[in-house]
């Protein structure tokens, strides 16, 4: 499962708790979408509860496109799924 523009718009409109207009890629949403820190924490919440992922404190306040979420939990999703794949080999050689 890859995360796509249309999933960060669920995102953002849950954290907005409004319909969202217009979001593109490189759509700041903090300074275009008036996005505040409430607001980041319950989209970072969904993401989540949705993918399984756990996005670094220290990574969050850097996100501030969908394509730069989009980039972060996308990678996330990747290494976790190679460190499964390892972890299942590893245990056919046990």
């Amino acid at each position: 499962m890859q995360c796509q523009l249309e999933d960060i718009f669920d995102f953002v409109e849950i954290a907005m708790d409004e319909p969202v207009q217009n979001l593109q890629l490189d759509t700041h949403l903090y300074e275009e979408l008036g996005m505040d820190s409430i607001g980041a924490v319950a989209m970072v919440v969904e993401i989540q509860r949705r993918y399984g992922v756990r996005l670094p404190e220290e990574l969050i306040p850097t996100l501030m496109s969908p394509s730069m979420y989009i980039d972060a939990i996308n990678t996330l999703i990747e290494n976790t799924s190679k460190t499964s794949e390892e972890h299942e080999l590893e245990g056919n050689f046990s």
